[in-house]
């Protein structure tokens, strides 16, 4: 079988509409790793989303929220503001995927501090995957102060 940028475009889309949240992170991770797509592309087709007017499901916030991590600017202020509109705008509570996601964005940028914070005010249980990923990004930035202290509280 042959997937290439078209049928991983087609995939995406229907793992959007049935819900295939992890099927679509794993496609969206071959299609980046293969060249297919990137995620300055993410955002541009977030952008012309927006323009004609369709309205986003979970994993497509799962997906461009994940997408500012990886640009070459700092557009963390950006990433917020779609987070927020979420619930604001699009009435879909965000899930531990998208605090994950954002933990993620904040930390790749060093805002370290402020990915605890959003973390230790989460309106749901943080699982695991939050904690990793402010982990990782004290990891990425040498902070080894939120790590030690993030260490003696979960894993004692």
């Amino acid at each position: 079988m042959v997937v290439d940028k078209v049928a991983s475009t087609a995939v995406l889309g229907v793992c959007g509409t049935l819900g295939f949240h992890e099927t679509g992170k794993q496609i969206h991770c071959h299609a980046l790793k293969s060249g297919f797509l990137s995620d300055l592309g993410a955002l541009s087709i977030w952008s012309k989303m927006e323009k004609a007017g369709i309205k986003p499901d979970i994993v497509t916030f799962v997906l461009i929220i994940s997408a500012y991590r990886h640009t070459n600017s700092n557009l963390v202020d950006h990433c917020q503001n779609l987070f927020l509109s979420m619930k604001t705008i699009y009435h879909i509570d965000p899930t531990v995927e998208h605090y994950t996601s954002l933990v993620g964005v904040l930390g790749y940028w060093g805002l370290l501090d402020e990915a605890e914070e959003m973390i230790n005010k989460m309106p749901i249980q943080p699982e695991a995957s939050v904690w990793r990923a402010l982990l990782d990004a004290c990891r990425i930035h040498s902070n080894k102060k939120i790590g030690n202290e993030l260490q003696s509280i979960y894993l004692p």
